[in-house]
């Protein structure tokens, strides 16, 4: 993802690939990454998906609660 960073399909094949993977997982840890992705690509909505995700696979995970209340003060604004 680094390398191709600047080019657009490289990103979205890397993502798509990504959500293949964790589509039948419940893997926390997997989805910050992608939300992580998502949040620095500037893709809000699904950054927030991602991280809703994690809350809900993984109930003590501060970093994605984290980011969420982060995201919701900013709509707020």
């Amino acid at each position: 993802l680094a390398r191709g960073a600047q080019d657009p399909s490289v990103k979205d094949q890397a993502v798509a690939e990504i959500c293949a993977i964790l589509k039948d997982r419940k893997d926390g840890n997997g989805w910050l990454f992608l939300g992580q992705i998502f949040k620095a690509t500037g893709d809000g909505k699904r950054a927030e998906e991602a991280f809703k995700k994690v809350v809900e696979l993984s109930p003590d995970n501060h970093i994605a609660a984290l980011e969420l209340r982060l995201m919701q003060k900013r709509q707020k604004k």
